[in-house]
Order: structure tokens, then sequence, then C-alpha cells
């Protein structure tokens, strides 16, 4: 992440914060800090993509919020999907396991907001 927050504080870049990208997700860095990892993620219409993939990470506690409306199942679709309108929350608990996939049905892109939150103790 390399983006001014406070006025005259300086930047704090270690690394260039490239934009995560498949041909069903492209996702941006808003926010990173130890415990916490805040990203906006685009996905293109009538496509897929995996929770865990998009995080980086599995079996960690995430918090998606929907921009667009998106429905969320589990990979093993044992479940029904969940409907996403704009403004809806999915809370995934890492106790839970298994997969998590974001659908948009839509013809046009969809968006939302993952926050992921660190699972060190």
């Amino acid at each position: 992440l390399c983006a001014e927050i406070l006025a005259g504080q300086p930047l704090n870049c270690p690394e260039a914060a490239a934009k995560a990208s498949s041909a069903a997700f492209a996702s941006q860095p808003l926010l990173e800090s130890d415990q916490t990892r805040v990203r906006m993620v685009r996905v293109p219409p009538h496509q897929a993509a995996g929770l865990e993939e998009i995080s980086e990470s599995k079996d960690v506690p995430q918090l998606i919020i929907a921009i667009d409306a998106a429905s969320i199942s589990t990979e093993s679709a044992k479940g029904p999907a969940v409907a996403l309108q704009p403004g809806d929350y999915f809370w995934i608990d890492r106790a839970f396991g298994g997969g998590h996939i974001y659908r948009n049905a839509r013809d046009k892109e969809s968006r939302f907001i993952q926050i992921v939150f660190s699972h060190e103790e």
C-alpha cells in the first residue's frame, strides 16, 4: 500500500503494491496492518472467484461487504447461495472451514470490500 492517508505524514512503501488479479477478479489493497487487510475486489460479469484465493489466506475470518449485487456460496454447494445486495455483508468464520465462492451473475462488473483478519492470537 502506498497512499497518503494523513497529510504531511511520510509514506510507508516497502514494496510496490501490485494489484492481485486473475481472469476471475482484480484486487486493489486499500489498507493493511499487522492484524487486518482491506481490499476492493472487482469481479467481471458472469464470473466467480474464490474468496480464499483473493485473500491469499485459508481459514482466516473475513468480512465481505457488497457494493454491487452478487451471491456467495460454499465450494461444496451443500447450502443455498446467499444473495447480497449493495450494503449487505457476509461474515466468514475461520472455524467454518471450506471455501466460499463470490458469484457475479450480472451483466456488469460487481465490486465488494474484503476485510481479512489475522489468524494470529
